[in-house]
């Protein structure tokens, strides 16, 4: 396995998408069908570029409120790891497998770089407008 996320719309209405989120690091694999908004979008956007513009220490985007048991929640929260423009995303991931999201959910480590992240912060609006199907990457070359 690799250090990535990948984000697949598979259903959409007026403003709702379901998204799979994939995200993977060397040691495991968490994949969640989360809803997010329009606003959503923007928000993780909005936190990419002013984490890596610096105006931000730390970049946190959530969808949903952690085990409130309406839909699986998945958290990301931007790290930077060293003045050399690595970075660390720590994934907090419910799992939607029919169990109780309290019991059923990881928190991992993805490793990233600067210039990764602030391609797939640019990418991430097209998840609005492009049809079911469409996906944006998020993938490390040193692990792939």
């Amino acid at each position: 396995m690799k250090d990535n996320i990948v984000f697949k719309k598979i259903w959409q209405d007026n403003d709702l998408k379901e998204i799979e989120a994939v995200c993977s690091s060397p040691i495991i694999e968490a994949v969640s069908k989360i809803y997010v908004s329009d606003e959503l979008i923007d928000e993780l956007t909005f936190q990419i570029r002013n984490f890596l513009n610096g105006k931000i220490e730390e970049g946190l985007w959530a969808n949903e409120i952690r085990g409130n048991m309406t839909s699986a929640c998945l958290s990301l929260r931007f790290i930077k790891k060293d003045k050399r423009g690595h970075i660390c995303i720590e994934v907090f991931a419910e799992l939607d497998d029919g169990g109780n999201y309290d019991k059923h959910n990881c928190c991992f480590f993805v490793n990233t770089e600067h210039g990764l992240l602030m391609r797939f912060g640019e990418r991430l609006a097209r998840l609005k407008d492009c049809p079911v199907g469409y996906e944006i990457r998020l993938i490390n070359p040193e692990t792939a």
